[in-house]
């Protein structure tokens, strides 16, 4: 059977063969090469729950793009548009996966850990936490301790500001400070200390949880 139908995206009217722009046709397949379609139109399998929409009738050739539940809609490329899949955390701080996407708040996570975001004025002796900065203004000896865990590429930076004293990073059991050829001692018993007004130094994850690196440093530093 054929109808008149209304394509609305020409605004033309074209004739159709049966189920090529109703929904009540329960047709195995959408219209092919003789039936009269245009770009942009939809068929609805009612007995297989499948919606095709119309994406190409180059060479008289009908290509119909399944979508939907019941439709496959291929994978997102720099080229093809189409589905993808959010990236977790991990794999966002990882950052070696080219096929799946990174929503606002990961990136904003991933940014807050690598960066240094925030800075902590201190006076007190305290746990480093990764991704901060802080400005020391030590009076005798102000120890700061390396965290028990961290990731690669995570880092701090620390400026001692005031004569009062000088500023210490202390490590925890397997750790180690490294600083071009020299390196603490591994443990606890290791640590950096500064020397000076003005001394500052930023501070990488090389190795996870254990290796450390001064990847810039300005004064002089002891390690010891």
């Amino acid at each position: 059977m054929v109808a008149l139908g209304l394509d609305l995206l020409s605004g033309k009217v074209s004739a159709f063969n049966e189920g090529s722009l109703n929904t009540t046709v329960t047709g195995a397949a959408p219209p092919g090469v003789g039936d009269v379609y245009s770009v942009g139109q939809v068929f609805v399998d009612e007995a297989a729950d499948t919606a095709y929409v119309l994406v190409d009738v180059t060479a008289g050739v009908a290509t119909w793009q399944a979508i939907g539940s019941g439709g496959t809609v291929p994978d997102a490329t720099e080229l093809v548009k189409g589905k993808i899949r959010i990236a977790t955390q991990v794999e966002t701080d990882t950052g070696t996966d080219d096929t799946i996407t990174v929503t606002p708040l990961k990136l904003a996570t991933n940014l807050a850990t690598k960066s240094l975001l925030s800075w902590n004025a201190i006076s007190l002796d305290q746990a480093i936490t990764m991704g901060e900065g802080y400005v020391a203004t030590p009076t005798g000896t102000l120890t700061l301790t390396l965290p028990a865990t961290a990731s690669v590429g995570e880092m701090f930076r620390v400026i001692a500001i005031g004569s009062g004293g000088v500023v210490r990073i202390s490590q925890n059991a397997g750790q180690s400070i490294r600083l071009l050829s020299q390196v603490t001692t591994t443990g606890v018993g290791g640590y950096v200390l500064t020397t000076g007004e003005g001394d500052s130094f930023t501070i990488i994850c090389t190795t996870a949880n254990t290796g450390f690196y001064i990847l810039d440093a300005v004064g002089n530093l002891n390690l010891l």
